[in-house]
Parts: structure tokens; C-alpha cells; sequence
């Protein structure tokens, strides 16, 4: 996934990633849409190739 901003941590998982907010006013629903979308369409190609 796009990770532009810096905010996804590994934290020494492989493929979970997350990103730790202390304010709701962080949040950019925005981009967390674009992540949710971008998500949706790496599952999807992961579904098609096991298939």
C-alpha cells in the first residue's frame, strides 16, 4: 500500500500494518478512504491469483 506519509509501521509484522492516532482530529477521512479503497484492490488481486 501507498505509505507516502510515513505513518504505516510494520512493527515486525509482514503484512499488518498500523498507524497510531492520540486525536480524533488526526484523522483524514480522505485518506483513509483512498487506504480502505487501495486495500479492497490488493485483496481482490491476491483472491484472483490464488484462483
Amino acid at each position: 500500500m501507498a505509505n507516502e506519509e510515513g505513518l504505516l509501521l510494520s512493527e515486525g509484522r509482514k503484512q499488518v500494518f498500523m498507524i497510531h492516532y492520540t486525536s480524533v482530529s488526526q484523522i483524514n477521512p480522505d485518506l483513509v478512504r483512498q487506504w480502505v479503497h487501495e486495500a479492497i484492490l490488493i485483496s481482490e488481486q491476491s483472491t484472483t491469483l490464488r484462483n
